[in-house]
C-alpha cells in the first residue's frame, strides 16, 4: 500500500483496489459535469460515505449508467457501516441504483451478504480489461479521421446515447465533458466527412479510463471504434499514466467470453481481462 492507502500498480498495471478508486472518481466527476441548471432540475447529487460514493440522478430513476454506488468492496465499506448508510440514502431518493462488486477483495463476501439482506441480487456483469500505457502496436484503420474536441459538437452525445440506449436527459452529461480538465473527448469521421462515432477518456491517479464509445448504427463495421481506441491509447501514453482500463457491460444472458465486438477490439489492442464484476440491484 502507498501513503494514500491505495494499492500500488502490480506487474506494470493498476491493481484492483486502485481501479476501484478511479471508478469512484469517474462517476463523481461525471456527476459534476452538467451545468448548474441541469444539476438542480435533474436532481443530480453525489454523496460520500467513507470509501463509498453514491452518485444519483433523480430525473433518471431507472437509468443504471447514472445511478451508481461505488466502492462497495473497499476496506471497511461494509464492516464500517458506510455502504449501509449509502444504500439508506439511495433508497430514500427512490432510484434504481446499481452496485458493482470487485471479486476476491477482502470485503467482497461481507458486501454480498449485506446486499442480499437488503433485497439486492446480481444482474448484469462488467468485464474489466487493463493494459499498460504503452504506444499502440496495431495499425490505424484506413479512412477514419479522429479529431479531439474541447467543446461540444452537435451529435457528440447522440452517438453514445444511441449505442447505450440512454434517455435524452443523460445527453446533458456527455455534452458537458469536452473541455473538462480530467476528460479528453474525440469524434470520428468517415472518408465522406460524415460524423460517425465518438468516445471519451477520463484520467485520474495515473490511470486512463476509456468510456462512452459509440458508433451510429449505419456506420458500424468500418473501423471507427478501433480508430478511436488507438487514438486514446496513443494519447494516454506518457509519464503521467501507467495504465489504461476499460469495461464492457454485458446483460445477464451474455457470456463474458463471447466474441463481443468491443471485447474483440480491446484484446486486439493489447488489453487483458482481469475481472468479471457482478453488478447488483434491487
Amino acid at each position: 500500500m502507498d501513503l494514500l492507502g491505495l494499492d500500488l500498480p502490480v506487474g506494470g498495471v493498476a491493481s484492483p483496489g486502485l481501479l476501484d478508486r478511479v471508478e469512484s472518481s469517474f462517476y463523481l466527476e461525471l456527476a459534476r459535469a452538467p451545468v448548474l441548471d441541469a444539476v438542480e432540475e435533474c436532481g443530480i447529487e453525489a454523496r460520500r460515505y467513507g470509501p463509498v460514493i453514491a452518485a444519483l440522478v433523480a430525473a433518471l430513476p431507472e437509468e443504471a449508467q447514472f445511478n451508481r454506488v461505488l466502492g462497495a468492496t473497499a476496506p471497511d465499506a461494509a464492516a464500517g457501516g458506510h455502504l449501509e448508510e449509502a444504500l439508506d440514502w439511495v433508497e430514500s431518493v427512490g432510484v434504481e441504483a446499481r452496485v458493482p462488486l470487485t471479486p476476491d477483495r477482502a470485503e467482497t463476501a461481507a458486501t454480498e451478504a449485506l446486499l442480499e439482506r437488503r433485497g439486492y441480487s446480481p444482474g448484469e456483469s462488467r468485464v474489466r480489461f487493463v493494459r499498460p500505457a504503452a504506444p499502440p502496436d496495431f495499425p490505424e484503420p484506413p479512412g477514419i479521421a479522429v479529431v479531439e474536441i474541447d467543446e461540444c459538437v452537435e451529435g457528440f452525445a447522440e452517438i453514445p446515447g444511441e449505442a447505450l440506449g440512454l434517455d435524452l436527459i443523460a445527453h446533458s452529461f456527455l455534452d458537458c465533458l469536452p473541455g473538462r480538465e480530467a476528460w479528453r473527448t474525440y469524434i470520428a469521421y468517415d472518408p465522406d466527412g460524415n460524423l460517425i462515432a465518438s468516445a471519451s477518456m477520463f484520467r485520474h491517479l495515473e490511470v486512463a479510463t476509456l468510456a462512452f464509445a459509440g458508433t451510429f448504427e449505419e456506420f458500424r463495421g468500418q473501423g471507427a471504434h478501433l480508430a478511436l481506441l488507438r487514438r486514446r491509447i496513443a494519447d494516454a501514453t506518457g509519464p503521467l499514466c501507467h495504465s489504461l482500463c476499460a469495461e464492457v457491460e454485458l446483460a445477464p444472458d451474455e457470456a463474458h467470453d463471447d466474441p463481443h465486438p468491443a471485447i474483440r477490439n480491446l484484446v486486439r489492442a493489447g488489453f487483458k481481462q482481469t475481472a468479471v464484476r457482478s453488478v447488483w440491484g434491487r
